[in-house]
């Protein structure tokens, strides 16, 4: 049976069943994490392909796809991995920078498979996602100016890439480019 070292200290009143408690008081106790090598072996691989496809005058319909995968060779010794990486990820687009004389548009479609997350911090699995990216772009002639307005998350659909992080929502910018 393994022993365990603590900074608490023991006194004829201290009941060592009550050392799970004093453990939850962290002014009592210095809390630390073990890193060291696996003795497991395992491997990662994964490949990404992607497509671009103009369809009728200046159309493009876009996509990619990224698989990424972590494979045990032997026997799993009980440290984690902490890959954190999804397995899918894919996208598709639409656009045409040049619908007319003045406008533009993409919209983009992001997908994320959902995958364990291992960390110091937490542990557990980040959920699927998808959101919906879009941009609409309008040239002034006359004055050489480009306006911009799109966004991100578009739908705003919250999410979160990593356990313990931030949750993303949309994002929403008006650009003004001045071209000189």
């Amino acid at each position: 049976m393994a022993q365990v070292e603590t900074n608490l200290p023991l006194t004829k009143s201290s009941n060592p069943d009550s050392i799970a408690f004093a453990f939850n008081d962290r002014t009592k106790n210095e809390r630390y994490r073990l890193w060291t090598n696996s003795k497991t072996t395992v491997f990662n691989y994964g490949s990404s392909l992607g497509l671009k496809y103009r369809v009728y005058k200046d159309f493009i319909v876009s996509g990619n796809a990224s698989y990424a995968q972590l494979d045990h060779k032997t026997e799993n010794d009980g440290l984690e991995e902490s890959f954190n990486t999804p397995r899918w990820i894919a996208n598709f687009s639409v656009s045409n920078r040049k619908i007319s004389e003045r406008f533009g548009f993409n919209v983009n479609l992001k997908w994320q498979e959902a995958f364990l997350w291992q960390s110091s911090l937490a542990t557990g699995n980040v959920p699927t996602y998808t959101t919906l990216d879009a941009q609409v772009t309008y040239a002034l002639s006359i004055q050489k100016m480009t306006f911009k307005l799109g966004g991100t998350n578009i739908l705003n659909q919250y999410y979160y890439n990593f356990l313990a992080g931030l949750s993303v929502g949309g994002f929403y910018y008006l650009t003004v480019s001045v071209n000189l």
